[in-house]
């Protein structure tokens, strides 16, 4: 149960820049790091409240049973179908496949919430190839993605929580990762959740509630997850494209997130997916905002609720949907949080060229973040960006820093490493003796 409360309403006065993440509860604000545990619980709540919706407590009664092993990749590794049980005489279920090296020792565990339209077996290959392990699952079988997810046997059993499919489905995550830390070959300190789009949004919710997951890597993940609720733009800068908001979100999936968040965004008829572009180009005046200014928080406070852990957030420049522009307003802001709690470098932003998509590219970032933070391997920092303490303007691209594409993406959409959005800094505090981060710990080609 919250130990706080918060107004359905949102604040009495619009809040027109991005809403100060050390800001606590009385109105004081948080100085010292060891505070920070606190204030984050404090932040989960809201986010609870306002957005993902209040979730049954989590006991840790997962069970696996292997239904299927076989080697694959020509004997390089072996795939093990399985189902998974938990809650009370294993009333709830979903099965699972687990693809990992077949080799001795213990590995890093990618979780993955795939989708049935599409199982990216490409996947499976890279992240072997890499010597991680992976474990997938398929959302809908926990709950549809579509309004019968009120039917879903886990919903209907907890009438008195308000949660949403996000912060369901992030259980899928959860109980893989209740089975995986008993497994042999499983790094305990090594788990990474990651998905696509919606599955982007999951993989976000589950490390901000489940601190055993050292990485979160969503990708293409937009509003409600990597983006940005107030400030809204593609490649091409502020105000610029047909970007997802709050009321077309909740138009679409009003089932995703706690019907509270739907107050805040603009109203709109219910949409079919395949019709919601054709409505936009008969509306030109979408995506417009509307109460957004009235929340506490923006996506860069759900970023900084996983510091001082691992975030890495890979795009496409071309996915206008996903909102380029706020994407890169909300790392640079979450970013205050990682450097005050002393996590200089585990906050990064992968673009490449293309559009909505979740590809090798992509994956070859987040598996190349995660080398550098577990093994100390070096990565490609014109490919990877992590923000540096210093003020200083950096190129966010996946282009060299003095190519042509890079110098139209910083005059067109860059922020730069300036505070534009937000008039608000991390509390001084003290590096500690002996911290290192990423860039300093791994070599940079």
């Amino acid at each position: 149960m919250s130990q706080y409360t918060f107004p359905d309403s949102g604040t009495v006065e619009p809040i027109d820049y991005l809403p100060d993440p050390f800001l606590r509860a009385d109105g004081s604000r948080v100085t010292d790091p060891a505070d920070w545990p606190e204030q984050r619980e404090y932040l989960k709540q809201m986010l609870a409240h306002y957005f993902y919706g209040t979730q049954p407590e989590y006991i840790n009664d997962t069970v696996g049973e292997i239904r299927e092993q076989r080697l694959i990749f020509d004997g390089q590794a072996i795939e093990e179908e399985l189902t998974i049980y938990f809650g009370p005489k294993r009333r709830y279920s979903f099965p699972a496949r687990i693809v990992r090296p077949n080799l001795p020792g213990k590995f890093p565990i990618v979780t993955y919430n795939r989708t049935q339209r599409r199982p990216y077996i490409f996947l499976h290959q890279t992240v072997v190839e890499r010597q991680y392990v992976l474990a997938e699952f398929d959302k809908e079988d926990l709950a549809a993605d579509s309004p019968r997810f009120y039917e879903s046997l886990l919903h209907k059993d907890h009438p008195e929580c308000t949660w949403g499919a996000i912060a369901l489905w992030s259980w899928g995550h959860r109980r893989l990762a209740d089975y995986v830390l008993t497994q042999d070959y499983c790094h305990p300190e090594q788990l990474i959740a990651t998905g696509h789009s919606r599955g982007g949004k999951i993989a976000l919710c589950t490390a901000i509630y489940d601190e055993r997951f050292a990485v979160a890597a969503p990708s293409g993940s937009g509003c409600g997850g990597a983006g940005c609720l107030r400030y809204l733009g593609t490649r091409l800068g502020k105000n610029i494209g047909f970007v997802e908001t709050i009321g077309l979100m909740m138009a679409l999936v009003p089932y995703w997130c706690t019907p509270l968040f739907a107050e805040f965004g603009r109203k709109y008829p219910h949409f079919y997916e395949d019709r919601v572009y054709e409505y936009a180009l008969r509306h030109p005046e979408i995506p417009r905002l509307h109460r957004e200014m009235h929340l506490p928080f923006d996506l860069h406070t759900a970023k900084a609720l996983v510091a001082p852990r691992a975030l890495i957030s890979v795009e496409g420049l071309s996915d206008d949907w996903a909102n380029p522009y706020g994407t890169q307003v909300t790392w640079r802001a979450a970013d205050e949080v990682f450097q005050f709690l002393g996590a200089y470098g585990k906050n990064a932003l992968h673009f490449r060229t293309g559009p909505h998509d979740y590809n090798t590219y992509d994956v070859t970032a987040i598996l190349d973040f995660c080398d550098a933070l577990f093994f100390g391997k070096p990565f490609n920092r014109e490919l990877i960006r992590i923000p540096t303490p210093k003020e200083q303007q950096v190129s966010y691209a996946a282009y060299p820093a003095n190519s042509p594409e890079a110098a139209f993406l910083r005059d067109r959409m860059e922020v730069s490493y300036q505070k534009f959005h937000f008039d608000w800094s991390q509390p001084q505090r003290r590096t500690p003796r002996g911290a290192q981060t990423v860039a300093e710990h791994t070599k940079v080609y």
